[in-house]
């Protein structure tokens, strides 16, 4: 092999004169940031087995913690308390992470989601009040006994 060949060689293999091609230092920047942006199945395998009932609804996603269903991107502000609870997803179900009224617990347990201030459980109706009814009963029996004692008057006349 003559010089010409070697060095034609050497280029062909991403070497020039021992500097490696930029293609080299990309893959290797890349490799660095992936695990940084990669999701965390492991996370959603434990809120799932933490809890079972949110296994395939709507929450069990990405966006449970994150700002977009495919996850990978900012956390939202249930994930951001997750992370600062150094992951623990019972350490976090008392507080309300999102401010909107509701324990993530409750929005959990709703199937809404925690971290996602426009999502939150319907509050239950309020309870009816006996009032109208308990009148209008009232009134009828009012009227029956009306009537009763009326036509018993009418009777001895």
């Amino acid at each position: 092999m003559n010089t010409k060949e070697i060095e034609l060689a050497v280029t062909n293999t991403g070497y020039q004169k021992g500097k490696k091609k930029i293609w080299i230092i990309a893959f290797v920047a890349m490799l660095l940031v992936v695990p940084q942006v990669m999701a965390r199945p492991s996370y959603l395998s434990t809120f799932e087995s933490t809890y079972p009932a949110a296994v395939g609804s709507r929450i069990d996603a990405c966006n449970l913690c994150h700002k977009s269903p495919e996850g990978g991107d900012a956390r939202n502000l249930y994930g951001i308390s997750f992370a600062s609870s150094g992951r623990k997803f019972a350490a976090i179900e008392n507080i309300d992470s999102d401010k909107d009224g509701y324990a993530n617990l409750q929005e959990i347990q709703s199937l809404t989601f925690p971290g996602d201030v426009n999502d939150h459980p319907t509050p239950p109706p309020p309870p009816k009040s006996p009032g109208f009814e308990a009148i209008g009963t009232i009134g009828v029996l009012f009227v029956v006994v009306m009537a009763i004692v009326y036509r018993q008057h009418e009777g001895k006349q």
